[in-house]
Formats: structure tokens, sequence, C-alpha cells
């Protein structure tokens, strides 16, 4: 209720809370707050889904009810839709609040072909930050409940184009009893499908368990691994037919370095793995990260 653009409504859905938050929005007397309520649980899915029927407007931007948005968030992201007809929607960075603290998430440098591209391996957007034209928007599918976000986006790209936002406009809480963490197994087996259903798309057999462990490598994999992770990169770039090539081959090259320099029980030999590669673009900021993480025996390979 602290935004600067102030031409809004709020549609507030209450999902069978069990605490006061039903009282709590009765309480509220401006005009622009719009408040339904569940009897029971419905799930994220169809709740979100629900309130979108509701609204009548031109964007539609989404908060969930433990984050916070920034003062100047709507009028910024409004300001860019309307400047930029070939987005399709916005996103942007956010702080992390969590038991540790507050910190700010990494920026990625991601132009809207990358954004389609790295969803293809794992979800950038921020569901919190994200504002979409409502001519754009497709209702969430209720199976996929605690990651139905990333498939909305990943089944709208990339006809669907996003703008990533450098400047943090929202508060991301990451709790242990936040969503994706109580349903962690379920989470694991929504990215399952999403990453599965992505790749049929490009007309590929998929290896889901090679190609959900690219987003998040682990250090004590073997040479064997690492060449089954070039090859199927490798595979995703030749039945490319949906996104821009140029863009999908710059993520990929990306993920191919990080892969490599987090291979670090496999020492300078990973090094020596990438620079070898087809995929590799060893750039002096990249040659300087290997050298940090493996000292000059990557140079010599002992």
């Amino acid at each position: 209720m602290a935004q600067t653009f102030e031409d809004f409504e709020l549609i507030a859905v209450d999902d069978g809370s069990s605490d006061r938050s039903w009282e709590i929005l009765q309480e509220v007397s401006d005009k622009r707050v719009r408040t339904f309520g569940f009897p029971q649980n419905r799930g994220i899915a169809v709740v979100r889904s629900y309130g979108v029927e509701q609204a009548d407007c031109e964007y539609l931007a989404f908060l969930d009810a433990d984050d916070i948005a920034a003062p100047a968030r709507l009028q910024i992201q409004v300001s860019c839709l309307d400047s930029r007809a070939d987005l399709g929607a916005v996103a942007s960075r956010a702080w992390i609040l969590d038991s540790d603290g507050m910190r700010k998430q990494p920026f990625e440098h991601l132009q809207p072909d990358e954004v389609s591209a790295t969803l293809l391996f794992r979800n950038c957007i921020v569901l919190s930050s994200v504002m979409i034209r409502r001519q754009e928007w497709q209702p969430q599918r209720a199976d996929f409940q605690v990651a139905a976000d990333y498939e909305l986006w990943a089944r709208l790209t990339p006809q669907l184009r996003f703008g990533l936002l450098k400047r943090a406009l929202v508060t991301y809480r990451d709790h242990s009893s936040g969503n994706s963490k109580r349903r962690s197994g379920r989470m694991i087996e929504a990215i399952g499908k999403i990453h599965q259903e992505q790749l049929e798309r490009l007309g590929l057999h998929p290896n889901l368990d090679l190609h959900g462990m690219l987003s998040a490598w682990p250090a004590d994999v073997s040479f064997e691994k690492l060449g089954e992770a070039e090859l199927w990169l490798r595979n995703i770039i030749r039945a490319n037919r949906i996104y821009d090539p140029p863009s999908l081959r710059r993520v990929i090259e990306l993920l191919w370095f990080r892969i490599c320099l987090d291979s670090w029980l496999l020492g300078p030999r990973a090094f020596h793995i990438y620079r070898r590669s087809a995929l590799a673009r060893l750039t002096p900021v990249r040659m300087v990260r290997f050298l940090r993480r493996f000292g000059k025996r990557a140079l010599t390979g002992r």
C-alpha cells in the first residue's frame, strides 16, 4: 500500500489460513483492496489463477504473502513495460532474507532471449518480482503446485520475452516453513517434469538425472560424468529449433564453464578438459577464476 504508483487494485486471496489473516484483511479500508477467501487450502496454482480471474487490469504483478515490495516497484515496472513493447513481462533482482540476515541476489546479466534459454535448465525468475501483460498470462497448472511459476515461464517462453532489472525491487523470504522447503521432494519431482517437457519439445529423449545436475553440479564427479555433461550440452545445441541460437549457446557456454570450475576434486585436469572443449570460451576473467581454484597447476596439468 506504500507504492509510489497509486493507480492499482490489490487482490488478496486467503487460502484457508489458520491465523488471523482474514480478519486483518477486513480491517483494511482502502477501496483499492479486494479480498477473497477459501475456507480450505486449495494450493498455490489454483489460488493464484483465481486471483488473476478477478483482476481487471492491463498488467499483473505478484507478491506472495511473506514477501515485500519496494515502494517504487510498480512505478518502475509499469514504466518499463510501457516503453518496451517487445517485452511481455519484467522481473527484478531481489533481496533475500533468511536466518542469516539480508543479502542481495547476485545479478545475472541476461538479455530476454538468454532468460528463455536459461529456463531450459533452471528457474531464474523470482515470482514476487514479476509483472506481466494480462494478455500474456495463462492459467497455472495445478499438477505442478510447488513449481507452478517455473512451469508457466518455461511454457510461455521463448514467445514471451522477459526483461530483467538490475535494481532489487522485492524482498524474498527464504525460510524453513516456505512451500518449496516443506515439499522439497515434490519440488524435485516437479522440476524434473518441467525439464522433460522442455527437452521433449526440442525433440530430445531426456536424460533427466544428468540434466537436473547441471545447475547444481557436485564437486565429486568422475571424468566420465563430466564428459557426459559436455556431450549432452552439445546435443541440446544441435537439437535447438526453438531458442535464439546465439543466446542458447552463450547460456550453455557459461553453464559449461561453471560445471568445469565446480569439478574441483578432479583438480587441474578439469581445466584442461574445459580448454579443449568445443563449448569453451576462455576469457581472461575465466582464466583467473580457474587459477584461483586450481592454482598454477592449471597451467601445467600436474
